[in-house]
């Protein structure tokens, strides 16, 4: 027989691993943090909360403060925890931090690592600079100080090709074109972009500058060694054709000027003459219409106007051998 004491004994021994449970389950919830616990990132962490402060140094432009946190061990690879899951790259760009972006790149460069060139979409990074560096603009430095800042950094960017912000397949150059900024044109070019890239529509850099009526954009780029007359795969269209149907004269004039041949065809037959014609008939029949939909008080007006389209002029006619 046992005595009680043995009996209550071994009770306690049964009971040990209980009071083991009910102790691990009362220390895990008590440290089990809450839905709405504030998230602190550590130095070193690759993926960084959105309300961070490095975060916020990005978005302030403040070089100094975030040169802190990286000195404190943060990493300038970091993700932001947000939809875009955007790199601290692609966050200082889309805010304009130039100075910012200048520090990432720097101390990525010393640490010797490589940056993701693309945004999450798969937007390569000098691209979207380049659609954000439109001439005339008020940020328009910050962004060509990135874009230029990035290409002496990582020359191979410039060899990336878009294919989720627009889709067509171009490069920073052809953005470059497209918005005729000729200082990222010149710099591009100088880094070793290709002066005669083409989208998946077979569009050069050129094509872009001449449809938008880019003077500066065109001379720089012939300049550069741009083919004039090189067709487009689908439609095969030269820069003069593109010219000639958005109604550029002065851009018809220096690619003539330049040796473009205006007797080349298109895929549907039509010359860059032909284009033109088709330019002015349309402009002509618009500007009729709108004369006929007015009303007598708005005909009495001499400043109303029609059309933000380039006038045609009997310069273009001449040059293009048009009757």
């Amino acid at each position: 027989m046992l005595s009680s004491a043995h009996i209550r004994i071994i009770t306690l021994f049964r009971l040990i691993p209980q009071v083991l449970v009910l102790l691990v389950g009362a220390h895990a919830y008590a440290y089990t943090p809450t839905k709405n616990a504030k998230v602190i990132d550590l130095p070193g962490s690759r993926h960084i909360a959105e309300t961070a402060d490095i975060v916020g140094a990005i978005d302030e432009n403040n070089g100094t403060r975030l040169r802190m946190f990286f000195d404190r061990g943060y990493s300038p690879v970091s993700v932001i925890k947000n939809k875009l899951k955007e790199t601290f790259l692609d966050r200082a760009a889309s805010h304009g931090s130039d100075r910012a972006f200048i520090v990432i790149l720097n101390e990525m460069k010393l640490q010797g690592l490589k940056p993701r060139l693309t945004d999450s979409r798969g937007t390569p990074l000098i691209v979207v600079l380049s659609s954000l560096a439109v001439v005339g603009q008020k940020m328009t430095d910050r962004y060509e100080r990135m874009a230029t800042a990035l290409v002496q950094t990582y020359p191979e960017t410039l060899k990336l090709i878009d294919r989720a912000y627009i889709g067509d397949g171009r490069t920073a150059l052809h953005q470059a074109a497209a918005s005729g900024n000729v200082r990222l044109i010149r710099t591009f070019i100088s880094n070793g972009a290709n002066v005669n890239a083409k989208n998946t529509s077979g569009e050069t850099p050129l094509h872009l500058a001449s449809r938008f009526g880019h003077v500066d954009a065109v001379r720089y780029l012939i300049s550069a060694g741009a083919r004039v007359d090189e067709k487009t795969r689908y439609t095969h269209a030269t820069p003069l054709m593109a010219a000639a149907e958005m109604g550029h004269e002065t851009v018809i004039r220096v690619l003539m000027s330049a040796g473009a041949h205006k007797e080349e065809k298109d895929f549907f037959g039509k010359s860059a003459p032909e284009r033109y014609k088709e330019y002015a008939t349309n402009f002509y029949a618009r500007i009729g219409n709108a004369s006929r939909s007015k009303t007598p008080k708005q005909k009495n007006n001499r400043r109303v106007s029609t059309t933000s389209t380039p006038v045609p002029r009997p310069g273009a006619h001449q040059i293009l051998q048009y009757k």
